[in-house]
Formats: structure tokens, C-alpha cells, sequence
């Protein structure tokens, strides 16, 4: 599992990894009530994300209360969540598995997971028989066998990421309020090269599996050599004896052939199995963590891409070995043959550019087809979609036949671009295995002329037909993975600009922290567009939202109110324009941080796959029962939680499909609530619920945000009780903005 901060790095599968990982917290949940003497002389416990920040603080690369620390018993994290945490605070990870005793000063820092499920931070090694660790009080010392007698064996190492420079403190940082924003430069990697970097790690592997098919190799001479013994020692002189030394000593070789493919295949599958774990949780953690306007419009353009990436990580290994191995094992063939059999080398060298020139041809006329198949499977995959996730919409306005006929009309297409593709491959497979038969009938002809001038003997002939088969094979076989590794990597060039794109940051990765901010927005000069749009969903805005400030935004629908809290909550990046959060640019906080002090609440309430508790809390810092019965109650989610017998517990399905629409909304409402922000961003928070609930949540929420700002944009009337302030906006301008009313005079409604 190898990458760039993207994934943390390491010369084991990443299935080892994660399996070490689960038995670790099997092995936490028994020691809880049973502590082990051995982590008694260790220091503090501490845990990996923990170590990280306070590593990062140590090289100044970040801010302590810009920290959310993990809470109390909280399981340890799997490898791909501690590269996103590393890279966020300009760190870059590599794990193996290996005894503390081996690791170097060179090697530290790092972080060592322990057998009760803590870690330890070691910065250096002073001596060889003691580690210096940092932990909440500072440094210490600790023995390295006491260390290693309670680790785990697992490491991760610790760098600066590249290009990554030392932060100063916060008034260091921040210059002028316009300070144009910058960033440290992004390699754009090639699709090639992202297959690379995930097989950095496991240079080893590749190593030994490079070592397994020479000896194959080696070990496949032994077939031809006894035939050429038999016809040429053997049958002559009825040497039966030597006949069974020979058989035994090449089925030996045989069995000894099949052992070594067996483990090389084990080992081709682990290699693969790590850089496609690396490659595709790269491609989740951009997902999850680029910037608003890095994201595809659309799962279906990703997919495909995403599908191959794993299938690509499986054919990269072998082509790095067949090179490396078969290619120059195939020009020693050719001088073995040459040697024994003079011009019958002629046959597999112009077999080998016959069998060059049948996948190139094929892959010319498959590629247009395959381009098609590509297109069309993408639309193909966003037509499902689509058709699951407005299943009930179809069926009410009677669009299912014309939802079929897209899909008929799209599946034929790509089933015909499918079917031109299969058959030039297939067409250049079946050419394969005519043109190694029809070599070796070249290498016979050839060998009996030269028999019959005494040139070769038949044992000779029988050798060099087995070794010209032995030699074609892994050509052809590579000149397959070579057009089938370009084919793929077309395929994956659709989600290689994602897979560069860097996570979204703040202040050029050195963010401010989001822990104290107090409110105050401000806005100059915003316009905003959505991808893809021309038409300006927001112009020339400017406004000053002060700390505690209650504000609605009013306007039809399609006047930009929904955008504008989009900005804000940084889920979409202006065009033009810059927005401040208390007198500094917004681009200078961690945006994660940045959106518990704005709690956000959208207009579509769409809840995780996850429990009706899990919707509420998760992501937040510990919310304690009393304020969980509070939010619940004031939103009306207690309401039907208390009458179901999963309570909240409940499973709430996909988008929350096993809930009404009024309670996703209550769930919504309260979620935002729950993180006690510093300012609120509601987009038509009651619209689903009935007046009975509206006029009750509206009543105790004026009560309960007290201080907290609130900015909420509503085309419900109630709503704007809320409010002292309105802002009236119209095709992305503001109209009116001031008390309300003064607003509503304007509007010709009574305050």
C-alpha cells in the first residue's frame, strides 16, 4: 500500500494490515478489565492521531486547538484515515511490520502501535539500547526491549511531505486581509504514474516474484534437455537406467516448477491487492475531502475508471516482471537455440514480430470501439442510478418506458462496442496460437533439412521445438498485458485528474483554527457559477454578518438564497469575490473545522446508511445525554424515535429512506444543532414538517439558540420570527437588506 500522504505506505498487504488492525481492537476489548504489567513503565497511552498532531506541532504545522482529540476508547483508525489525517497536517506515512531492535535514528519518527490497542511517539533513538518518546507531558526515555516487548510490530514512519514548509505561528502567518492565497505546487501524476507510485512499497515483493520466474524459467529448460537426452542417448543405446534417472529428475524439476507458480501467484495477487487497496483509497479520500469544485457531477463518470483501477493493479506487477525477467530470458533462448539449431532461431524471432504486429493491429481497430464502450457505460451506469434513485418518481409520472428505451438504446450501443472489442482481442488471441504452432512447424522443417546435412541431431530438433514454444509463450503473453495495460489506462485517465487533485485545506495546508471563531462573515464582491454553467447564481455580492446576528434570507425559488449558504460553509468556491470569517479570508481554516463553528443544514435532508443516533452525532465532538434529549426533543425527533422499538437505534436505510420526509428534516435540524456552532446555516429547515411541529420547534429554538447566530434562508413566514434582519434577493442579487421591518414594509407585510 504505497502513495503520497494519499495512503499510508508499507511492504505488506494492506489486508494484512487491516487484519492486524481488527485483531488489535479484539485484543483491546479483552485487556480492558485485565491491564498488562508491561505498558505499566511506557509513559502516558496515547493513540494515532493523537501522535500525529503532536508531531505536526513539534515541526510547527499546526495549531493545538485546532485539534479535535479522539475520544476516550475510540478504535484505532485503519491505514488510508491516517494518511488523509498525516497529509491535512503536511506529514507523509509509511508502514511495515518490523521489531524495534532494526529501527534506525534514521527511520524515526514514528509511531508504534501497541498490543492494548495505544500508541507511542518515538522522535530519535539517543542511544542503541533506548528509544526518546513524546507524549502529552513532554519527552522521555523508554528501553527499546520494553518498547518492543509490548508493540505490536507495526510502524508507522514519519516524514515531512515534500515542498511542505514550516509554518509560524497564526499573526506570523496571516498577512494583509487580501493576501492573495497560495499553495504548495501539485505534481499532476499520469495514469501510469499513480499505478507506479502504488507500487513503490513493495519493491521487495517484486524483487523476489522477479527471482521465482527466473528459476521457472530455469527450471523450464529441464523438459527439452531430457528430451534431447532421450531421442539422443537414451533410445540409441536402450539406456534404460539413465531413462528413469532422467524421468525422476525432471518431474522433480517439475514439481519444483509448480510450487514456485503457486507462490508467485500468491505473490502477483498481494502485490496487486496493495497498490490496487492504495490506488483505490486514494480515489475514496479525494472523493471524500477535494475541493467543492474538483468533484464529478456525476458517479457515472468515475465509475468505470474506478472498476478498472484494480484490474490494472493486477496486470502491472506481472508486466514489471515479464519485463524484466521474460524479455531477457527470451534474447537467452534465442542464443541457446541458435547454438544447438543455427537458422531454426530465425522462426520464433519472426514469430515474435508476427505475434507484435497481431495485438497491435487489433488493438488499432478495438480502440475506437473501446472508447464508445466507455462513453456509453458511463451513461449506462448513470441511467441505473438514476432510475433506483427516482424509482418512485418514474412510476408515478409514467416515465418507465421511456427510461427503458434510454436504456435499451444505450445498452445496444454498448453492447455492440463491447462485442467489436471482444472479438479483435479475441480475433488477436486465436492468431496468437495459430502463429506459435505455425513456427514451430517452421522450426521443424528448418531442423529436418538440417538433419539431413548432418547440421542437428533429432534430439536436438526435439529440444529446440519445445524451447521455441517455451520462448513464444511468455511473448505472447506480454505483448496481451502490454495493449491490455494501455486499453486500461484510457480508461482510468477519467479519474486520474480527481486522484491528483489535493485534499481541500487551509491557509496553503498551514490552517488557522476553526475552535474560536466567533461569527462574523463578510462578503465582498462574491459571484458564484455552478460547473458547467454559465449562468451566475450569485452577482456582486456583499454583506457583513456580524457575531449573534439572526438573519433570514427571503426570495423566490432559484434566487441564489441555497447558494449563498453554500459559500459560506465553503461546500462551493466563489468565482469571484473573497469571504472573510472574522476579518481573516475563509481559505485560511481547516474547512472540516470550519463547518462545525457554521453548522450547516441543507434543504435536502438526505441521513447515512446508518443508525438514527449515528445521524445525529457522527462527526462531533462527545455530546453529552442531556444535551442529546434536549436537541431531540426541540426538533421532534424524539417524537417517533420513543415509539419505535429500535429507538435510535433505528437503522434509517440509504438517504434515509425508512423515514418520512418531515422526520429526515427533524434529524437534519438537529444534527446542526447538536455542535454547539458558532453561527447556524439553515436552508428551509421547516418546509417538511406540519404547522404544528413548525410553530413548536420555532417556538423552542428561539429559545434555545440564544446567542448563537443564525442565518436562514425560508420562503415560510413563521420562519422569520427567528429573524431581526432580512435580506431579500432576487436573480442573485440582493434587493433589500436591513430590519425587518423595514423589509417587509417594502414587501407590503405587517412585521
Amino acid at each position: 500500500m504505497t502513495g503520497s500522504g494519499e495512503n499510508a505506505k508499507g511492504s505488506s498487504a494492506p489486508g494484512d494490515l487491516n487484519d492486524a488492525l481488527a485483531r488489535l481492537r479484539g485484543r483491546v476489548a479483552e485487556m480492558q478489565n485485565a491491564p498488562d504489567p508491561r505498558y505499566a513503565d511506557l509513559g502516558p497511552a496515547s493513540h494515532p492521531i493523537a501522535d500525529l498532531h503532536r508531531l505536526a506541532l513539534l515541526w510547527r504545522h499546526a495549531h493545538a486547538n485546532d485539534f479535535t482529540p479522539p475520544e476516550p476508547g475510540e478504535t484505532l483508525p485503519g491505514p488510508a484515515t491516517i494518511a488523509v489525517v498525516a497529509e491535512k497536517l503536511g506529514l507523509e506515512v509509511f508502514w511495515e511490520t518490523m521489531s524495534l531492535d532494526s529501527l534506525s535514528a534514521g527511520e524515526t519518527p514514528a509511531v508504534v502501535l501497541l498490543g492494548d490497542g495505544t500508541s507511542r511517539l518515538v522522535v530519535s533513538r539517543p542511544r542503541d539500547e533506548a528509544f526518546q518518546l513524546m507524549g502529552p507531558n513532554g519527552l522521555y526515555i523508554v528501553a527499546v526491549k520494553a518498547l518492543d516487548a509490548a508493540a505490536t510490530g507495526t510502524v508507522f514512519r514519519i516524514q515531512q511531505l515534500p515542498g511542505h514548509h514550516v509554518a509560524q505561528h497564526a499573526d506570523e502567518v496571516v498577512e494583509a486581509e487580501a493576501a492573495p492565497q497560495t499553495s504548495a505546487p501539485v505534481t499532476m501524476l499520469s495514469a501510469r504514474q499513480l499505478i507506479l507510485q502504488a507500487l513503490r512499497g513493495q519493491g521487495s515483493r517484486i524483487v523476489h516474484l522477479c527471482v521465482a520466474s527466473a528459476l521457472i524459467n530455469l527450471l523450464g529448460l529441464a523438459l527439452p534437455m531430457f528430451s534431447m537426452a532421450v531421442f539422443d542417448r537414451v533410445i540409441p543405446h536402450a539406456a534404460f537406467d539413465t531413462l528413469w534417472a532422467l524421468a525422476i529428475g525432471v518431474s522433480l524439476a517439475l514439481l519444483l516448477e509448480l510450487g514456485l507458480r503457486h507462490a508467485r501467484l500468491k505473490l502477483f495477487d498481494a502485490v496487486g491487492l496493495s497498490a490496487a487497496f492504495d490506488l483505490q483509497g486514494r480515489l475514496a479520500s479525494r472523493l471524500l475531502f477535494a475541493p467543492p469544485g474538483n468533484l464529478p457531477r456525476a458517479a457515472g463518470a468515475i465509475l468505470p475508471g474506478s472498476q478498472e483501477l484494480e484490474a490494472l493493479a493486477q496486470i502491472a506487477p506481472q508486466l514489471i516482471v515479464s519485463l524484466v525477467v521474460d524479455v531477457p530470458f527470451f534474447v537467452l533462448l534465442m542464443i541457446f537455440i541458435g547454438a544447438i539449431g543455427g537458422p531454426i532461431v530465425l522462426a520464433p524471432i519472426i514469430g515474435v514480430a508476427a505475434l507484435v504486429a497481431a495485438h497491435a493491429l487489433a488493438h488499432h481497430m478495438a480502440h475506437r470501439s473501446h472508447a464508445t464502450q466507455l462513453t456509453e457505460a458511463r451513461r449506462q451506469i448513470q441511467v441505473l442510478l438514476d432510475s433506483i434513485g427516482g424509482i418512485e418518481r418514474i412510476r408515478a409520472t409514467g416515465a418507465g418506458r421511456r427510461f427503458l428505451s434510454v436504456w435499451e438504446q444505450i445498452f445496444d450501443r454498448a453492447g455492440f462496442a463491447a462485442h467489436q472489442n471482444r472479438y479483435w482481442h479475441g480475433l488477436s488471441a486465436q492468431i496468437s496460437a495459430v502463429l506459435v504452432q505455425a513456427v514451430i512447424v517452421a522450426a521443424v522443417v528448418i531442423g529436418v533439412f538440417r538433419i539431413d546435412a548432418s547440421g542437428m541431431t533429432i534430439g536436438a530438433l526435439s529440444a529446440c521445438t519445445l524451447l521455441v514454444n517455451r520462448a513464444l509463450m511468455p511473448v505472447s503473453m506480454l505483448t496481451g498485458l502490454v495493449f491490455r495495460l494501455i486499453q486500461g489506462l484510457e480508461a482510468i485517465a477519467q479519474v486520474a485528474p480527481l486522484m491528483n487533485t489535493p485534499a481541500e485545506a487551509g491557509g496553503d495546508g498551514q490552517a488557522l483554527p476553526a475552535s474560536g471563531i466567533r461569527g462574523k462573515i463578510d462578503l465582498h464582491h462574491v459571484s458564484f457559477h455552478y460547473p458547467g454553467e454559465t449562468r451566475l447564481a450569485l452577482r456582486e455580492i456583499s454583506l457583513v454578518i456580524r457575531p449573534g446576528e439572526k438573519i433570514g434570507i427571503i426570495g423566490k425559488a432559484g434566487c441564489g438564497k441555497s447558494s449563498l449558504l453554500k459559500l459560506i460553509a465553503r461546500l462551493a468556491e466563489p468565482s469571484d469575490g473573497r469571504i472573510g470569517i472574522d476579518d481573516r479570508d475563509i481559505r485560511q481554516f481547516d474547512p472540516a473545522e470550519l463547518r462545525k463553528a457554521l453548522s450547516y443544514m441543507p434543504q435536502e435532508a438526505q441521513l447515512l446508511d446508518l443508525t438514527l443516533h449515528d445521524n445525529l452525532t457522527i462527526g462531533l465532538p462527545p455530546v453529552s445525554q442531556e444535551q442529546f434529549d434536549r436537541i431531540t426533543r426541540l426538533c421532534g425527533v424524539h417524537d417517533f424515535a420513543s415509539n419505535h422499538p429500535s429507538g435510535y437505534s433505528l437503522p434509517v436505510g440509504q438517504g434515509g429512506q425508512r423515514l418520512s420526509g418531515g422526520e429526515r428534516q427533524s434529524v437534519s435540524l438537529a444534527r446542526a444543532l447538536m455542535g454547539n456552532p458558532a453561527t447556524l446555516m439553515l436552508d428551509e429547515p421547516t418546509s417538511a414538517l406540519d404547522n404544528g411541529l413548525e410553530a413548536r420547534v420555532i417556538a423552542e429554538l428561539k429559545r434555545e439558540i440564544g446567542a448563537t447566530g443564525l442565518v436562514v434562508a425560508t420562503h415560510r413566514l413563521p420562519v422569520l420570527a427567528l429573524v431581526d434582519r432580512i435580506i431579500w434577493m432576487d436573480q442573485g442579487r440582493i434587493v433589500a437588506d436591513g430590519p425587518k421591518d423595514q423589509v417587509f414594509a417594502k414587501l407590503g407585510l405587517a412585521a
